[in-house]
């Protein structure tokens, strides 16, 4: 973009050469070339487009208490959000399009909203109760394990009598959870659950 509006404000190429030149759309390349005011390094650093509803300081405090209801069991839904975006915009006084009847912002914004987070994703939590979140500590796990090898030595079984047994293909929590907004990279994404 830069070369093109160059090359058209010295008057080297015309605006439709241009744009085929350099492969930019015609339109956008008048509408910089007029803009006198501003050097072409000052243009391509200018955000084009429609600003964000909410500013980046609302949205930055929005990932942030994602990011903290999601280290604490709790992750919010897409419905989450976007009621959340919509009461934002209304306590902060801010124009925005989103619909009143509904009461939350729509899809195009979480959309678009994941797309300036790049580091958030929709991920598919596992059920964990609250009694499993509780116990499973280095302390516990280490008494466990205390325990284990004490039991261990007392029956003195060789490493092929011993066999791993876990609940794999038994639910024992019986809900089906929803996609929940949380870390891209994180490994385990975990819900809690009223029992097991």
């Amino acid at each position: 973009m830069k070369e093109a509006i160059l090359s058209v404000r010295s008057g080297q190429m015309g605006y439709l050469r241009a744009a085929k030149t350099y492969g930019v759309p015609k339109g956008t390349l008048e509408k910089h070339v007029k803009n006198r005011d501003k050097t072409a390094e000052e243009i391509l650093k200018m955000r084009s487009g429609r600003k964000p509803v909410l500013p980046p300081e609302l949205e930055n405090m929005l990932v942030k208490y994602c990011l903290q209801m999601d280290e604490r069991f709790f992750g919010l839904r897409v419905s989450d959000m976007k009621r959340m975006a919509f009461e934002l915009a209304i306590r902060n006084g801010l124009q925005h399009p989103f619909n009143p009847n509904k009461g939350s912002a729509g899809k195009k914004w979480f959309r678009l909203f994941l797309k300036r987070h790049p580091n958030l994703s929709l991920r598919t939590p596992q059920g964990v109760s609250a009694a499993r979140i509780k116990s499973f500590n280095p302390k516990n796990v280490a008494v466990f394990f205390d325990i284990y090898e004490r039991e261990l030595e007392k029956v003195k079984f060789n490493g092929h009598r011993i066999y791993n047994v876990d609940e794999t293909g038994l639910t024992v929590v019986q809900y089906k959870h929803q996609k929940v907004v949380s870390m891209r990279e994180k490994k385990q994404i975990s819900n809690l659950t009223s029992a097991e």
